[in-house]
């Protein structure tokens, strides 16, 4: 796919750009398009601890872009936890819902940027849940190295790469026209500012 990349920029030969380097570019790019469509995601237990509230997700689940679902095992049924939006919304459950640390179950959970997970209400146990998330693609380091995207996401990752690398070379005609093409691809509108 460097390659391509490169044959598209009409930089094929390394001359211009460093293989190594373009390699690097689709890694960054792959993991941008997959933050977008949430294509490939995981799924991993998260321990919760008594009277916890709010976890780190880099430090909890490493690889988590965005949470999508939470559920929690009780009784050999899956319950799905409600999601909310704001901190706000976790106020309908209890005004004093930062305080609630004696749930008998979780509820809800709020994702505050990429970081933070707050899960609601905590218990005077331990328990465990179940995160659905968007997974970090792994790195592209060779040219070997397979995308984690599935074949039909992959075109978008090569159009974003090549805007970068058009930006890089000062293409400024030619990187506008893939700007227009990559953001009609992706169901986005471009400003004219």
């Amino acid at each position: 796919m460097a390659d391509v990349v490169m044959k598209r920029v009409y930089a094929y030969g390394g001359v211009a750009h460093d293989k190594s380097w373009v390699i690097s570019i689709l890694s960054k790019c792959q993991r941008v398009i997959n933050a977008f469509t949430g294509s490939v995601e995981s799924s991993a237990d998260l321990t919760v601890l008594k009277e916890k509230l709010v976890y780190v997700l880099r430090n909890e689940l490493a690889e988590c872009l965005d949470v999508s679902k939470v559920t929690e095992s009780r009784t050999v049924v899956e319950h799905e936890l409600a999601r909310v939006t704001t901190p706000q919304e976790l106020a309908a459950f209890d005004i004093d819902w930062f305080r609630k640390i004696d749930g008998d179950r979780y509820d809800a959970w709020l994702q505050i940027g990429r970081d933070l997970l707050i899960i609601y209400p905590s218990k005077a146990a331990d328990g465990t849940l179940t995160i659905q998330y968007t997974k970090l693609t792994d790195e592209l380091v060779n040219n070997t190295d397979a995308f984690d995207l599935a074949d039909e996401d992959v075109s978008p990752v090569l159009d974003l790469a090549e805007l970068v690398l058009l930006a890089r070379d000062k293409q400024i005609a030619p990187g506008l026209e893939k700007a227009g093409q990559l953001a009609a691809h992706l169901g986005l509108e471009l400003a004219d500012d």
